[in-house]
């Protein structure tokens, strides 16, 4: 009888233990699933700003898990098919539309870098068009009236940098050729460059 009461409750505690270990490896299973994205949908994603007129790569683009409850019939679900070119602004970490994809170029845009003197206006980003203005020659002793060398171009990238409390700010353009002659002899000047949002 003694031998036997001591038995049930060791039993009873190697029950409990196996339990208590299944649960464990449950929840932690459960946990990797939500915490890696198994088990959810792929859904391609822009690792970088893409503006219109881009081609769609690898460089540019990755596959990540993204759960969208069953709304993700708008977005590729897979690398872009070759010569697909974007329509619109992507920002970096959006998903891709399928709506903003073409199978041609839809601009023949042209990319120019350029140093600017000075920051930007917040309303310049990566991705938003702008107009290119020249505010005249390059000594301050000799103004002239501010004109505009390019309408609409699209920044692709901005890096700004200080030294020496000087402040530069580089940024990559996407323009319409049509007026590349004009920019690059205003850059060939060394004129006082900057950026205007459009509206």
């Amino acid at each position: 009888m003694t031998n036997l009461r001591l038995r049930k409750p060791r039993a009873s505690k190697r029950l409990n233990r196996i339990g208590l270990a299944i649960a464990l490896v449950l929840a932690v299973g459960f946990g990797a699933v939500r915490f890696f994205g198994f088990g959810q949908p792929m859904l391609l994603v822009a690792s970088k700003t893409i503006v219109a007129g881009d081609l769609l790569t690898a460089d540019n683009t990755s596959l990540e898990p993204a759960d969208l409850l069953g709304e993700q019939t708008p977005y590729l679900s897979q690398l872009a098919p070759p010569e697909s070119f974007a329509t619109a602004t992507i920002a970096v970490g959006e998903l891709v539309p399928k709506r903003l994809l073409a199978d041609n170029s839809v601009a023949t845009m042209v990319s120019i870098t350029l140093e600017l003197s000075g920051p930007l206006s917040s309303t310049v980003v990566e991705g938003r068009q702008a107009d290119l203005w020249s505010a005249g020659g390059n000594n301050f002793d000799s103004p002239a009236s501010p004109r505009m060398l390019a309408a609409q171009v699209i920044v692709r990238s901005i890096v700004t940098s200080t030294a020496l409390s000087k402040t530069t700010t580089t940024v990559e353009l996407a323009i319409n050729p049509e007026y590349l002659d004009s920019v690059l002899a205003a850059q060939a000047a060394k004129q006082y460059l900057t950026l205007v949002a459009v509206a």
